[in-house]
């Protein structure tokens, strides 16, 4: 087996690599002095009202995080800045309390120490925008005046900046974003930027209409990002910085701004603030030695006395997300778009790389990584489903192929779970998978059943039928689905011989479902009233007195979930004995889908409402304990979590320790 650093090929889901270590969820940091005796305790009743420049809200909401022990998605209610300009304003006219601003006005820098000053203002640290191009592009720097070019459109190839004839393609980031703000206030100077690469004009069925990708690697690509987030990425050969105006964004030119691409970060509040008041405590902590731990990864730090020895604030250091990635392996060196078989990897499993962004919401792409984190392709996959009701457990793999209009075609391809065999992306759609195989329709509208070794052969009908495009039902041996709306008439198909009949045939049984049924690996279970009735697939019952108002229930192996219609809402996990493990009120957990139905689930709740573009999850482990949030839904595949963070695409183990940690490039 040969493994080669992460970024020894193009890869698509990089635009940058940091590699040092990667802290895990929940990790608390040592703090780097004695905290002082007394300790203001910040809540949302005294939290001061933040306002600041669009770059500064991620170490804006940081902040919140940690003071306030919430989840850094969960603060964006409190940090919807307003801009620079603006922001100064609503602090003189007393409408904010605190300010974080990058690159304030010079007169106001001027004012600093001297007499009648309104503003208190003071350096936190300094970051720059940086670019990033493959490294076999010949290019190694750009003017500022050509980067404006290349992202107004006026600059549309390589060979009008010294490079090869060849079309750039300029990616960039979502609205709302840190490096966007920064990208649109230090590059672009009020010039319109022009439309991102051409992504993906998906079915209405996806919702993913002018869909746009994220960096893809490509050696005629561009991309921008902070440099915080670019540490030792000249170990990683595959990508490189680029100069700018002939000078290389380091630490040093980026805390002197002889990069001209920099920013310094501030903090300001009024001169005339309360010694007592808990934005005169937070502005202080913030420039302390203690407070300073948020900066961690920022290229340039200021260094200050802590200015009150007196009060600190209670930090909750578990909040704050980690802000390095562990350098990751590659299975190939070059760039690997499909699955390549092989029986040396192990079990398989997706994590995720790049996305699809649209403006309403984020689809990940994904690639196929080893138990280890070792990537065996570059994420390529739209969607990853795992199919454990086949004889061998395989993964449904989907990709988008564009055709000569532009319209994206759905392309599927079956592959073992432990990667020794791959059909390649060849077929159209799923009909079913089962026991017997897995019926999947070619693109040019034929049947082919792939049975559990990877063996392809065409499934015939006893007679021709109109294949339906919707997701079909599966009952025994047999596959079916309605002909019309009324869903009163079926086509059943007999997977064993093909014989096709409009009328439900003597030995097809239809699953039932009764209000308040539920299944898991182990059997099935029905809530009536107050009474919970398990029963196993041993021919064992359990019977559980639930009590009042139990409006869901979920099994999942020896863990039994209730939720309570209370105000507020409430649950309780408990055993098949009703012996409660733990509880809680104001939100209601659900098992995670473990994908792999023999390894327990964990669990998880969001903490925003749903379609928040901030939704954020918690997860919890089955005794309630190791909490940690990610954005966007959490998958389980087996005893391996797959999420996001603000900042990180993470592949972990059931505790939160990450296994292969990768930047994001949307935020």
């Amino acid at each position: 087996m040969k493994h080669v650093p992460y970024g020894a090929a193009m890869l698509s889901m990089a635009l940058l690599v940091s590699l040092s270590a990667c802290k895990a969820p929940g990790k608390e940091p040592t703090p780097s002095s004695e905290p002082p005796t007394q300790e203001l305790t910040l809540t949302r009743e005294n939290f001061p009202r933040l306002d600041g420049s669009a770059d500064a809200v991620p170490l804006a909401q940081a902040m919140a995080a940690v003071v306030l022990g919430e989840f850094q998605q969960q603060t964006s209610d409190l940090t919807q800045f307003s801009g620079t300009d603006q922001a100064l304003q609503h602090l003189q006219a007393g409408a904010c309390d605190l300010v974080l601003l990058s690159n304030p006005p010079q007169n106001l820098l001027d004012q600093q120490g001297q007499e009648g000053c309104e503003t208190l203002l003071e350096p936190l640290a300094s970051d720059g925008l940086v670019f990033v191009v493959h490294a076999d592009n010949p290019v190694e720097s750009l003017t500022l005046e050509q980067l404006r070019g290349i992202y107004s459109g006026e600059i549309t190839n390589w060979k009008e900046v010294g490079g090869e004839d060849a079309e750039i393609l300029p990616f960039q980031h979502t609205d709302a974003t840190g490096s966007q703000a920064l990208m649109e206030g230090l590059v672009m100077n009020g010039q319109t930027m022009t439309a991102p690469p051409d992504g993906y004009a998906l079915s209405a069925f996806l919702d993913l209409n002018q869909a746009v990708s994220n960096y893809n690697g490509s050696p005629n690509a561009i991309g921008y990002t902070f440099y915080r987030h670019t540490q030792d990425l000249t170990q990683a050969s595959g990508l490189k910085l680029l100069d700018v105006d002939g000078v290389t964004p380091s630490a040093q030119t980026i805390g002197d701004h002889t990069y001209s691409l920099s920013a310094t970060y501030y903090i300001a509040m009024d001169a005339q603030q309360s010694q007592d008041s808990p934005t005169y405590a937070l502005y202080h902590w913030l420039l302390s030695s203690n407070g300073q731990q948020l900066l961690e990864g920022y290229p340039s730090i200021s260094q200050t006395e802590d200015a009150v020895s007196d009060c600190a604030v209670t930090a909750h250091w578990d909040m704050l997300e980690p802000v390095h990635t562990p350098k990751a392996e590659r299975w190939y060196e070059d760039y690997t778009d499909h699955l390549i078989p092989s029986t040396e990897y192990g079990p398989l499993i997706p994590y995720i790389g790049s996305s699809v962004s649209t403006d309403s919401d984020t689809y990940w792409i994904y690639g196929l990584a080893t138990q280890d984190g070792v990537m065996v392709t570059d994420p390529v996959f739209h969607e990853v489903v795992y199919l454990d009701d086949a004889e061998t457990p395989m993964y449904l793999l989907t990709t988008y192929e564009l055709n000569d209009n532009g319209i994206a075609l759905e392309r599927l391809g079956l592959a073992t779970a432990d990667g020794s065999w791959y059909t390649g992306q060849m077929y159209a759609r799923m009909l079913c998978s089962s026991p017997l195989g897995t019926l999947m329709v070619t693109t040019d509208e034929n049947l082919v059943m792939v049975a559990s070794n990877g063996t392809q052969s065409p499934f015939r009908l006893s007679q021709s039928v109109d294949l339906p495009s919707l997701p079909t039902s599966l009952a025994g041996s047999y596959l079916y689905w309605p002909t019309d709306d009324t869903m009163t008439n079926f086509i059943y198909v007999d997977l064993r011989s093909g014989a096709v009949s409009t009328q439900a045939p003597a030995d097809f049984q239809a699953p039932s479902y009764v209000e308040g049924t539920g299944q898991f690996s182990d059997g099935w279970f029905q809530l009536e009233g107050t009474t919970l009735t398990i029963h196993t697939t041993a021919d064992t019952t359990h019977t559980l007195d639930v009590g009042e108002n139990c409006s869901r229930a979920e099994v999942d192996g020896d863990r039994v979930l209730l939720v309570y219609d209370t105000d507020p809402i409430s649950f309780r996990v408990t055993d098949w004995e009703g012996n409660d493990i733990f509880t809680g009120t104001g939100y209601a957990p659900s098992f995670l889908a473990p994908s792999h139905s023999d390894t327990p689930a964990l669990l998880s709740y969001y903490t925003t409402f749903f379609g928040d573009p901030t939704q954020s999850y918690v997860v919890m482990s089955r005794d309630g304990k190791s909490p940690f949030t990610a954005q966007g839904f959490v998958h389980q595949y087996g005893n391996r979590l797959l999420y996001a963070t603000q900042s990180h695409y993470i592949l972990s183990n059931l505790a939160g320790d990450p296994l292969l940690c990768l930047p994001r490039l949307d935020t």
